[in-house]
């Protein structure tokens, strides 16, 4: 899925998304009570090469508040300088039309040049989001 880096980084960085939907009470209940485990940190930590992410997000959509605390809060935790996260809420005027059928959540991990990595869509995140995600970064680091 082709993304521009241009239209990338007009999407809402981690922490703005993170300050504009702390006020939503299950959101917020998320964000502080999601415990990451050693094995999610330490996938967030061995990504060496820079890593854009964009997420699919619809505000009441409770997959999306089940699980964006849960990206953020691994990003804002690790720090990783090699990840940045950008969220794209449905309807934007900056999404790309081959985001405009996916169902939210819908996540895309790419590379320095925007070529896709991996993808998790809304039926592979809302069983388990932490182990399909560690699932599929370990299969990007030991690449």
């Amino acid at each position: 899925m082709l993304m521009d880096g241009n239209k990338f980084t007009l999407n809402k960085d981690a922490i703005t998304y993170l300050e504009e939907n702390i006020k939503n009470y299950y959101f917020k209940k998320r964000y502080q009570r999601y415990n990451p485990s050693p094995e999610a940190l330490g996938a967030f930590k061995d990504i060496s090469e820079k890593t854009n992410v964009l997420v699919l997000a619809t505000r009441n959509c409770p997959i999306c508040i089940a699980t964006i605390p849960v990206l953020i809060r691994l990003h804002l935790d690790v720090q990783n300088p090699n990840l940045n996260i950008r969220v794209i809420e449905d309807g934007s005027p900056h999404m790309p039309t081959f985001l405009a059928d996916k169902k939210t959540p819908f996540i895309i991990f790419y590379d320095s040049a925007f070529n896709e990595l991996f993808r998790l869509e809304q039926k592979e995140i809302k069983d388990n989001f932490e182990s399909a995600l560690i699932e599929e970064l370990k299969k990007l680091v030991s690449a």
